[in-house]
């Protein structure tokens, strides 16, 4: 038997299709399917669902276990297992430099899809927030796939597609409005249609419905671009419209190196690359025309829907929309639409009751009819008295006129002490999405039991679920639970948290660089908050992945409270040896600038110290020369009245290798020395093996052969006797030794085995260097074929990086002249 979602949902015996009739039951399916071989808890009337089910896939197929019932499926009997196996298969080629197998296994991968996935079929939306992280997941092997492609034949365009959220399953109402929106993507010109209205009121779900609506319509089949400006998300700043350009310029096929630095360059970009195509732009939550003008096409073949809380008339050409609450009609449908036609046709009256005391408001609506359908016990009349006792304050923030806080009041005040006080401090979370892990700091609990926690307050629909095992608070639902905590209360909670991310951080570096001592004093956890263990090298990039937004997001938190600013440095001197593995830039220099003002504002010179370090290194990286220079001398000088020896040696190291880089090898040479003193004299075997490395490339540099040799073959055996990870650095190294000398073999060899250890710790800018020179001794040797694939293999990981040697090795791929491109701003 076969089973196939993503696209419409199939189930097929060889070439016979199997009918699934009745919508429980099919959304019975839809649900066991997304999580087979997992028991998964059904919705009311489930248990019927699954006896019709049995009868039609076989008694044995569905087994009931404690809390629900498991669907259990083969790896080859369905097309979601297939999908992941492939990609991953795909993804270990990409990363191991097998381009071509890469490229065969992503297409596979997404030969599978045939639409989105369950098209057509209503879902709960408790797998709503699952079936966006699944299309998410397409959209990224989809860029894979394009990265390999490139890889080993000609440029390909990263597909922008299929950029938009899932389609709202149970969207209501809203017909008038959608007509209109309708009438004017029909008209001619550049389009742009701002929805206006309150928080809560439906604004991006009419948007997105709208947007998969004219999709269907044959119209802007070409683009679809969205994105979150977070315009007015608690936990957050706004997105600043110069990062969300260079998100679009990536979907539209813009190598990271080749994005512009500047706002208006980044812009005029985008609006060249959307010239003459039929585009689709959503832009979510804004807060201003600041915000959105640089994110407008120039072309009349482009439509624009923008959602926000404010007028945006200041916009040239904008049709504005204002969203209004939901008529009492709109509302019944919302309400039979999510809990049942049969229990809401009996009660108009105290349906008209329950539209009131909701406001009319859509998401109020959405949760009192969730509470509804999970009571099956309970009449509409039930749930109007319960909310009419539960009248109160309002949510003054909002300014909504009168009971909408008691929809969430009904739902809080239902639970158990313990979930009720895991609620609250969610609030305090400055994550947009979060794991059971870090949340166990806010109320210290283990994982198991916090996890638990979350279930319940996701069963009451007071946290959604964003994908698995993470979870997020709805804006409005934020701000309630803030409410609900005192100040000191949220000080507290902030504290354990941003303890537990600067503890966890640096056991993840222990795992990438086990050989350096730890620079920084972390100070005591507080009591009952649990670190997490990290078992090897993979599981630490892991966690680290999983957890970079939060980690950025954890920085401005405590910067902004003066009792927390020493984490603030801390933790983002902490990131350095991650964001130096995986190339994050951005990150990078955005975490380090937060936590300078952080030290300054503390007076605190060996954190200000550190922190210029790493800005030097980031700014090493993006040949930023001079600022590099700058930051490691201001270093230099505060880590002199002080007694932190490692870091004064890590700082002149770091200086050296800028001195190299501008050809200053006497300055270089003398902060080698100098470092490597102090590197011994703290016991830091990393230190005094990549600084021996570095004094013997500037020795290869200054052609003093025998005496780099030396250099290099000390740093190997310091670092192969530690197993010490940086002996990729002194391989590589080794191969430049002997390309100079024209020892080709030996070149390629001590080059691939700093491949193979790069590679082993995913480091692919290191990859890439070492892909370059492979390529370089091919060359030397005559054979250009050879050379240039291993060049059009490093240009592919130094693009995805946005790394500035980029443009070297595309001239060695492509030496004939760039052609002129001309940028008409109309």
């Amino acid at each position: 038997m076969y089973f196939a979602l993503l696209g419409p949902l199939e189930v097929r015996e060889g070439e016979r299709a199997i009918e699934v009739d009745g919508q429980r039951q099919r959304a019975a399916l839809a649900a066991l399917l997304m999580r087979a071989n997992e028991v998964t808890r059904l919705p009311d009337g489930g248990e019927r669902a699954v006896d019709a089910l049995r009868r039609v896939l076989g008694e044995s197929r569905i087994e009931t276990r404690p809390g629900g019932h498991l669907l259990r499926v083969q790896p080859e009997e369905l097309d979601l297992l297939l999908f992941e196996r492939l990609a991953a298969e795909g993804e270990q080629a990409l990363r191991a430099g097998d381009f071509v197998a890469a490229e065969d296994l992503l297409a596979r991968a997404l030969r599978l899809w045939r639409g989105e996935p369950l098209e057509g079929q209503p879902v709960s939306p408790e797998l709503q927030a699952e079936l966006a992280r699944l299309s998410e997941r397409g959209q990224a092997v989809a860029r894979q796939h394009a990265l390999a492609a490139e890889a080993h034949g000609p440029r390909v365009p990263v597909s922008a597609h299929r950029q938009l959220p899932r389609d709202i399953a149970d969207f209501t109402g809203r017909e008038a409005e959608l007509r209109a929106l309708y009438t004017l993507a029909g008209q001619a010109g550049t389009r742009i249609a701002a929805i206006e209205g309150m928080p809560g009121v439906g604004k991006t779900r009419l948007a997105v419905h709208a947007a998969h609506q004219l999709v269907r319509r044959g119209l802007f089949d070409e683009i679809q671009l969205w994105t979150d400006l977070r315009g007015f998300d608690p936990a957050a700043p706004p997105v600043d419209a110069s990062t969300a350009l260079a998100g679009f310029l990536h979907l539209l096929g813009v190598p990271g190196s080749d994005v512009p630095s500047g706002l208006d360059e980044r812009a005029a970009l985008y609006r060249e690359r959307l010239a003459g195509k039929r585009a689709l732009v959503l832009l979510d939550n804004a807060v201003s025309e600041e915000q959105v003008r640089p994110l407008l096409p120039g072309t009349p073949d482009c439509f624009v829907l923008i959602t926000s809380r404010r007028a945006l008339s200041g916009l040239d050409g904008v049709t504005p929309l204002r969203l209004t609450v939901f008529s009492t009609g709109e509302a019944r449908d919302l309400l039979a639409r999510i809990a049942d036609e049969d229990r809401i046709s009996g009660e108009p009256e105290h349906v008209a009751r329950l539209a009131a005391l909701c406001d009319h408001l859509p998401i109020a609506l959405a949760i009192a009819a969730r509470r509804l359908r999970s009571r099956p016990q309970w009449t509409v009349a039930d749930l109007v008295d319960r909310l009419d006792a539960a009248r109160g304050e309002r949510l003054d923030q909002l300014s909504v006129r009168q009971d909408f806080r008691a929809v969430f009041d009904l739902s809080y005040r239902a639970l158990p002490q313990r979930p009720q006080r895991l609620f609250r401090l969610l609030a305090v979370h400055p994550g947009v999405e979060f794991g059971a892990d870090s949340v166990t700091a806010l109320d210290p609990a283990d994982v198991t039991e916090t996890r638990q926690l979350l279930e319940i307050l996701a069963d009451e629909h007071l946290v959604m679920e964003a994908s698995a095992g993470r979870y997020r608070l709805h804006d409005l639902v934020r701000l309630y639970a803030t409410e609900q905590t005192t100040p000191d209360e949220r000080l507290s909670a902030l504290e354990r948290l941003c303890g537990w991310y600067l503890h966890a951080a640096d056991a993840a570096r222990s795992r990438l660089a086990p050989t350096s001592p730890r620079q920084i004093t972390l100070g005591p956890l507080a009591e009952g908050v649990v670190v997490p263990g990290f078992a090897d090298y993979a599981g630490a990039l892991a966690w680290y992945e999983d957890e970079r937004a939060n980690l950025r997001a954890v920085i401005e938190a405590a910067a902004g409270e003066p009792g927390l600013r020493p984490v603030a440095w801390r933790l983002a001197a902490t990131l350095l040896t991650f964001y130096y593995v995986r190339s994050y830039w951005t990150d990078w220099i955005g975490t380090h600038e937060t936590a300078l003002r952080a030290a300054k504002e503390l007076r605190d010179e060996q954190g200000e110290a550190a922190i210029l370090r790493g800005l030097g290194v980031a700014f090493s990286d993006l040949r930023r020369f001079d600022d590099a220079i700058e930051c490691h001398r201001r270093a230099q000088e505060l880590l002199a009245g002080g007694d932190n020896t490692g870091g004064k040696a890590w700082n002149l190291n770091n200086l050296g290798v800028v001195y190299v880089d501008v050809d200053r090898l006497g300055d270089a040479e003398a902060c080698f020395t100098e470092a490597l003193g102090l590197f011994r004299a703290t016991g830091d075997v990393l230190g005094e093996g990549i600084c021996l490395n570095n004094l013997g490339d500037t020795a290869r540099r200054a052609e003093r052969p025998g005496q780099a040799i030396g250099h290099l073959e000390r740093a190997l055996a310091i670092q192969e006797h530690a197993d010490d990870a940086g002996r990729r650095f002194t391989l590589l190294s080794l191969g430049d030794i002997h390309r100079d000398a024209g020892d080709h073999d030996q070149a390629v060899q001590r080059f691939g085995e700093a491949l193979d250890v790069a590679k082993m710790l995913d480091d692919q800018r290191t990859v890439a260097r070492c892909l370059t020179g492979i390529g370089h001794t091919f060359a030397d040797r005559g054979d250009t074929e050879h050379a240039t694939a291993h060049w059009r293999r490093a240009l592919t990981i130094y693009d995805a990086l946005g790394d500035p040697d980029a443009a070297k090795v595309r001239l060695l791929v492509d030496p004939s002249p760039p052609k002129l491109r001309i940028v008409r701003d109309d």
